[in-house]
């Protein structure tokens, strides 16, 4: 994969895939993995998804 290829499945999802994640509450991070909150299905970042 060539550098001109990266972020291209990101690209059609709001803001680039970049929002706060509802766990760390941090801002401006990729917004990535699927996991659950309080039963129900959110996307949070990199360093939460396994929390």
């Amino acid at each position: 994969m060539g550098k001109s290829n990266r972020g291209r499945g990101i690209i059609d999802k709001p803001n680039r895939g970049r929002g706060t994640c509802p766990v760390c509450e941090t801002t401006g991070i990729k917004l990535l993995y699927d996991n659950e909150l309080n039963k129900e299905p959110v996307k949070v970042c990199k360093r939460c998804r396994n929390k």
